[in-house]
C-alpha cells in the first residue's frame, strides 16, 4: 500500500520536477490527515516527504553548501522541499519533517553565508570558518529555544548539528583553512560544547 502509489506516479511522470511537486503535495495531504492519529498515514507522509527530498536533490545540495564548493543557487526543487517540510512539521511534527526541515534550513543558511562571503571566489579559510560558525550558532540557538519552548526535537537537532560541525571540521576546516581560521572554528565549537549542556 505504501510503495504502490510511489511506483505508479514514478512511471506516469517523466519529469523529476513534476514528481517532486506530486510527492510534496502528497506529503502535505497525508500530514494534514494524520492529525487524526492514524499511524499508517504518518508513515505514508514520511515516505512521501523523504522521496520528495531525495528527488529534489536536497542531500547533495546540503553537502555542497555545508562543506563543499558552491555550485550556483539552489534550484526550485530545493525550495519546494524546504517549504513542504516546514508545512509538514507544523501540521504533524513528525521526526522526518523535523529532519528534512533542519537539513534544508542549515543548507540554505550555509549557501547564504557562502554568497555573502564572496561565493566561489572567496578564500577557502573564510568559507570553511564561516560555515562552521553558522552551524555552531544555530546549534546553540536551537538548544536554547528548544529548552525554553519545550521542543525536544529541537534539542536533538542541536546535538546532531554539533556532531555535523565536528565532522565538517575534519573534512573541510582542517583541509582548507589556515591555522588562525581553524582556531576560530575550534573556539566556536568549544563555546557550543560548553553552553549547550546547560540547556
Amino acid at each position: 500500500d505504501l510503495w504502490q502509489p510511489l511506483i505508479a506516479v514514478w512511471l506516469l511522470l517523466g519529469s523529476t520536477g513534476a514528481m517532486v511537486v506530486v510527492f510534496s503535495g502528497a506529503a502535505i495531504a497525508t500530514a494534514w490527515l494524520a492529525r487524526s492519529g492514524r499511524r499508517g498515514l504518518r508513515m505514508h507522509g514520511t515516505a512521501y516527504l523523504i522521496v520528495a527530498a531525495l528527488l529534489g536533490g536536497l542531500l547533495p545540495f546540503a553537502v555542497r553548501s555545508l562543506a563543499g564548493a558552491p555550485e550556483g543557487a539552489p534550484g526550485a526543487d530545493v525550495w519546494i522541499v524546504a517549504g513542504v517540510a516546514l508545512v509538514c512539521y507544523l501540521l504533524d511534527q513528525g521526526w522526518a519533517a523535523v529532519a528534512v526541515t533542519a537539513v534544508a534550513a542549515f543548507s540554505l543558511a550555509a549557501f547564504g553565508v557562502t554568497s555573502l562571503a564572496g561565493g566561489a571566489d572567496a578564500s577557502p579559510s573564510l568559507l570553511a570558518t564561516s560555515r562552521t560558525i553558522l552551524i555552531c550558532v544555530c546549534a546553540i540557538a536551537l538548544a536554547h529555544l528548544g529548552k525554553r519552548w519545550a521542543r525536544t526535537e529541537w534539542l536533538w537537532i542541536a546535538r546532531i548539528a554539533v556532531v555535523v560541525a565536528v565532522l565538517k571540521m575534519l573534512a573541510d576546516d582542517f583541509r582548507h583553512a589556515n591555522a588562525a581560521a581553524v582556531a576560530v572554528s575550534l573556539l566556536c565549537l568549544g563555546a557550543a560544547l560548553i553552553v549547550m549542556p546547560r540547556w
